[in-house]
């Protein structure tokens, strides 16, 4: 097969070329993207820097101190009908200090008023297995956003912290997630059934997955979120949990108690919450719904 031969059925099985230059229009139409990279794109390490600094750094400094989670993850016990979860609040800027002006924008473009509710799990697989964490990020009656997680520290509490996000979500929620219509919700939904906990029927979901592969098509080697952030949004994670890590992660803390990586997997539903977040006001400013 000539070289020739075998790009071709490399960008057949890809959806779409294989080389997008940085500063390539066709893929970034939006006019406030290049401002955007400009302006807020952290530094990011060459794939060799950072595969060397891994490779340098001891793991118990790459995965953070290490320790119990009151420690590390500051939150509250929480008590309902099904039980006892563990609650993490905290301001997304803390973590994502580009995301102040994209709430702003979410609160511009909410003229319907409607209660807008991002969405984001973490689970040990595919479907038909637990749910571990549930990441909302919601805006208060001041106005205030902020990330609050449902965590399940066993599965013990994995009935509990289900019922738990029926404070956040309910009938009149227009619930915001990526691939959501396919796999969060749906899991959410099963898992409650086992408890006989019965999740309210949404009538405005938004699966951004669905949305960005409308709005961007085969202007992007995919439509995977991490991506969607390097194409679209102009920055690329480092040092993030993979998520096909994340349920031997969540494993580990079970068996260990000890929560420093997982503390690191919590940190990446922050980040999911948040692009997700910012690709909804980008598609809704283009028009698309």
């Amino acid at each position: 097969m000539s070289a020739d031969d075998l790009r071709k059925r490399l960008e057949d099985l890809n959806g779409g070329p294989l080389n997008f230059e940085p500063n390539d229009p066709a893929r970034l139409d939006d006019p406030d993207i290049a401002l955007r990279r400009k302006l807020t794109r952290p530094k990011v390490r060459s794939a060799d820097r950072f595969r060397a600094a891994v490779a340098t750094t001891p793991k118990s400094e790459f995965i953070g101190e290490n320790g119990s989670l009151t420690q590390l993850l500051p939150g509250k016990v929480r008590v309902n009908d099904a039980g006892i979860y563990y609650h993490v609040r905290r301001n997304p800027v803390d973590l994502a200090p580009w995301f102040e002006p994209v709430g702003q924008k979410i609160a511009e473009q909410a003229a319907d008023d409607r209660n807008y509710v991002f969405l984001d799990i973490e689970t040990l697989g595919f479907q038909g297995e637990p749910v571990w964490l549930i990441g909302v990020l919601a805006a208060d009656e001041d106005g205030n956003w902020w990330c609050e997680q449902l965590l399940a520290r066993d599965l013990k509490e994995e009935a509990a912290m289900i019922l738990g996000l029926k404070s956040f979500a309910n009938a009149e929620t227009s619930l915001v997630t990526f691939n959501g219509i396919s796999f969060d919700w749906p899991m959410i939904a099963d898992r409650g059934k086992r408890y006989e906990i019965e999740m309210p029927e949404l009538t405005r979901h938004h699966d951004m997955l669905l949305i960005a592969r409308a709005a961007y098509g085969r202007r992007v080697p995919n439509h995977k979120l991490q991506t969607l952030e390097s194409v679209v949004l102009g920055r690329e994670r480092v040092d993030d949990v993979p998520g096909h890590r994340i349920p031997a992660v969540y494993r580990e803390f079970v068996k260990t108690g000890m929560a420093g990586e997982l503390v690191e997997a919590v940190k990446h539903n922050v980040l999911d919450l948040v692009s997700t977040a910012e690709l909804f006001t980008l598609t809704r400013r283009r028009g698309v719904r």
